[in-house]
């Protein structure tokens, strides 16, 4: 992923469409991506990258130029994850059935062009496929904390102390919510491990 410069940052804070355009571009997979791994689910995901380059731009203006971009776009991102997963909680909403294979559920935009395709048999894109389904639904069913906590240290690949500075969690809280998402997870797709090879 290229570096935005603090120079298109400025445009972008002068109302700069191209600037804007080249900023949502670079980071447009990025942020998708978290999004994704948060949410578990297509049509949620696409909304919350919505929200939050809305989030992105409006906050531009009070962002120093001298430090690097892609923190504060993460920091952004799990705000509007965060905030996101503590409404739904509130107020519970009936789940897609829509969400399947079928469906387009994968961590890839739909849009982009450099989705990748895999040479499977049928038999093995249905298991494939309905694996994928059992991850999701393990994952969807953790609390926000324990989902964000894998999300920032496996997809993210930050350490516990970097995901305590971004959560603002204290260390052993993150070691918690680590461990006690990797044991439901371990629970809940055991009986997977025999195909998975």
């Amino acid at each position: 992923m290229e570096e935005i410069d603090g120079d298109t940052l400025r445009r972008c804070l002068e109302g700069d469409e191209e600037a804007s355009r080249k900023l949502f571009r670079t980071y447009q997979r990025y942020v998708y991506s978290l999004c994704f791994g948060f949410a578990q689910d297509r049509e949620e995901s696409l909304d919350l990258c919505q929200e939050s380059f809305v989030r992105i731009f409006r906050g531009l203006k009070d962002f120093d130029l001298n430090r690097p971009l892609k923190p504060w776009i993460r920091r952004v991102v799990i705000n509007v994850c965060i905030n996101y997963g503590r409404k739904k909680e509130r107020y519970p909403q009936t789940v897609s059935l829509q969400a399947n294979c079928g469906g387009n559920p994968s961590p890839v935009p739909p849009s982009s062009s450099s989705a990748t395709t895999m040479d499977f048999s049928p038999e093995k894109h249905v298991e494939l496929c309905e694996t994928m389904e059992e991850v999701r639904k393990a994952l969807k069913e953790l609390s926000l904390e324990e989902r964000l906590a894998l999300v920032l240290r496996h997809q993210e690949g930050l350490d516990y102390a970097e995901i305590a500075s971004v959560t603002g969690w204290p260390l052993g809280t993150v070691k918690t919510h680590l461990h006690r998402a990797r044991q439901a997870l371990k629970q809940k797709l055991v009986h997977l491990r025999g195909g998975l090879r």
